[in-house]
């Protein structure tokens, strides 16, 4: 898949660091982490300040245990605080987490929504994965045309080849084939939204797993067997078939047949990169035509959180994974 490396949650020392995950030169509306003791604070980005009143929380990978059963968001850590300007939260409470979600209104009523990633050690968690997915019949997949150009001797790799469900195809084959940097595809979003999806793969249920495994098999076999195999390609000319192969990946693995929770955190991990977002919204819409489906799903789950407000249910909580979803329905509006 495609997605951006996220930052570590690191430093124990009082100095303030301060780390946004993505990173890049314009400022992108999210949170800003810093780490200062034993409280982690998650600063308003831009400048921007926080509805005084307005919903916030931090959430985890969901572990089947929250009260009422799954949320779709995942199980709300109790004890967060929230200022003027930040969502603080002591470090113990998110111990052992790989990665969390950040939620807040700001003043204007836009929803703040950010994953940040925990532990530098989940940075590829395929290996530790991998026993959940059933290994593929290498007689199954095709040996590629190896080509008299284009580092033939990278391609005709085994590795290459039948790639083994990792992130470091992108690396160790594309990029080592058709050298872009990283801002080509296979760096800049190959590479990088992969690591993503690895990160919070803890946050998938098993179908949502094996989707994203699936796809993964997908998009790199697809350049494996087309594009880097051609003569004279361009940098441009691999991106451009690379993002045309993405939907028909999603749609044929199955996407329409995630879960409704599988959505949200599908939406939630590939939220701050557009191109990926257009992508999927081709393949729910033109393809699997299903975003209708998830969205009304969206929308009931809102209803029900509304009603279990209304019979006095835990206000923040409540109100803070309201804004979680509302913020998904709106990247999709």
């Amino acid at each position: 898949m495609k997605l951006l490396v996220g930052a570590w949650l690191i430093g124990t020392c009082a100095a303030a660091v301060v780390v946004r995950d993505g990173g890049g030169a314009d400022c992108a509306p999210g949170f800003e982490r810093e780490s200062v003791s034993d409280m982690i604070k998650f600063r308003a980005a831009c400048g921007a300040k926080l509805d005084p009143s307005g919903p916030y929380g931090v959430f985890a990978a969901p572990n089947g245990t929250s009260s009422g059963g799954r949320s779709l968001v995942g199980d709300y850590i109790p004890g967060t605080e929230r200022s003027s300007d930040a969502v603080t939260i002591r470090r113990d409470l998110i111990a052992g987490q790989d990665t969390i979600i950040v939620a807040a209104t700001d003043s204007s009523g836009e929803t703040l929504l950010q994953s940040f990633t925990m532990d530098a050690a989940q940075s590829d968690m395929t290996s530790a994965a991998a026993t959940l997915y059933e290994s593929r019949d290498a007689a199954a997949a095709a040996a590629a045309v190896c080509k008299t150009c284009s580092a033939s001797d990278i391609l005709c790799q085994p590795s290459c080849q039948n790639p083994p469900q990792t992130c470091t195809f992108y690396s160790s084959c594309a990029e080592a084939a058709l050298p872009c940097g990283s801002s080509g595809y296979a760096l800049g979003y190959g590479l990088a939204n992969c690591a993503k999806f690895m990160q919070r793969l803890s946050h998938f249920s098993a179908p949502g797993r094996a989707w994203i495994f699936r796809v993964m098999t997908c998009l790199q076999t697809f350049l494996i067997r087309g594009p880097l195999t051609q003569c004279g390609l361009t940098c441009a000319g691999l991106k451009s078939a690379a993002f045309g192969s993405h939907p028909a990946c999603y749609v044929d693995s199955g996407v329409c047949d995630l879960p409704v929770a599988d959505w949200v955190q599908l939406v939630i991990t590939i939220r701050d990169d557009l191109l990926t977002l257009a992508t999927l919204k081709q393949a729910v819409t033109t393809g699997g035509r299903c975003l209708g489906h998830y969205m009304d799903e969206v929308r009931q789950e809102v209803d029900r959180l509304k009603g279990e407000l209304a019979a006095g249910g835990d206000k923040v909580k409540i109100l803070a994974e309201m804004a979680v979803l509302k913020g998904v329905e709106k990247i999709f509006e």
